[in-house]
């Protein structure tokens, strides 16, 4: 079973579901495909047992046991309600609640890179990526995939208020954890917690699987994500799930209009979602909207 405890100013409440563990993998990644009965079983276990908790609620924080890390939070769906829970609330996950903090604004200085493709096939759309998500912000830096060294990226990175990487992954031998793959090196979760971010950074890693995890029953390593998270990044946007390069590039280039427009990475995101569902809606045609989350230690400031 599942044991979820909401905090909220007015007390706190907890609520049990039964949820098979053996079916669990199945149905996280039937939600992060798009499979409707899949989201709803999860919403039933995972967040229906605290929906009295959550009722006017704008912002959810989710801290996961590691076995729930990698579910697609904000695109479980209400069955009663007929939605998705991005349509009700901002939705963020955070490593601990201990971890959070109110962070400063961070600079807007902007850092782009596009990573080597190596034996992969290259990125049809690297160039005009880095070209759309540089002439958003005011101050703006390209890394293209010919210097895509790990040492720019970490020189470049550490004075960003905003860093974007687009590329491939792949998978370490032995624990199975992806690596980011820079010109003549591959970065695990542990090098990127040697690089320092601005306090309050948002870094954005639009390469596939980067907020995914080692297999949690041999190891208790990092995702990606958790790697930058802890080298000082305030916000993490990475996915959870292969994803197809023009959903990506697309909803990337959405999040940093918001962005750059001084929207919080949270709020950001969830706008490029939303814009992305209804598309789908329109359009008939499924997209990657529900593989893209946001790991956050930005603890939320109370709105008026």
């Amino acid at each position: 079973e599942v044991v979820s405890i909401a905090i909220r100013d007015a007390g706190i409440t907890a609520g049990r579901a039964p949820l098979e563990e053996r079916m669990l993998d199945a149905r996280v990644r039937g939600a992060i495909r798009g499979e409707r009965e899949d989201a709803a079983v999860l919403y039933d276990a995972l967040v229906r047992p605290s929906q009295d908790a959550l009722t006017g609620v704008e912002r959810l924080i989710v801290v996961a046991d590691p076995l729930l890390r990698e579910v697609p939070y904000a695109a479980l769906y209400d069955r009663a309600a007929k939605r998705y829970l991005i349509e009700t609330m901002t939705v963020a996950v955070a490593e601990s609640a201990s971890s959070l903090r109110r962070e400063p604004g961070a600079p807007r200085l902007a850092v782009a890179m596009a990573l080597p493709s190596g034996e992969l096939e290259p990125l049809p759309d690297a160039q005009r990526e880095l070209d759309a998500v540089a002439a958003l912000y005011p101050e703006a830096v390209s890394i293209e995939p010919a210097n895509a060294t790990f040492t720019a990226f970490a020189r470049a990175a550490s004075g960003a208020g905003v860093v974007h990487v687009a590329g491939h992954t792949s998978r370490q031998r032995g624990v199975n954890e992806p690596v980011l793959s820079f010109v003549q090196r591959r970065a695990t979760w542990r090098d990127l917690t040697g690089i320092r971010f601005n306090a309050g950074a948002v870094v954005i890693l639009a390469a596939c699987e980067t907020l995914c995890y080692p297999d949690v029953r041999r190891t208790s390593g990092q995702s990606l994500g958790g790697g930058a998270l802890a080298a000082g990044a305030g916000d993490v946007i990475g996915t959870l799930a292969p994803i197809a390069d023009r959903d990506a590039a697309e909803l990337f280039r959405q999040v940093h209009r918001r962005l750059a427009a001084g929207t919080e990475a949270a709020d950001a995101l969830r706008g490029a979602q939303l814009d992305a569902l209804a598309n789908e809606i329109a359009t008939g045609r499924r997209s990657s909207w529900r593989a893209v989350a946001l790991l956050t230690r930005r603890a939320p400031i109370r709105r008026t």
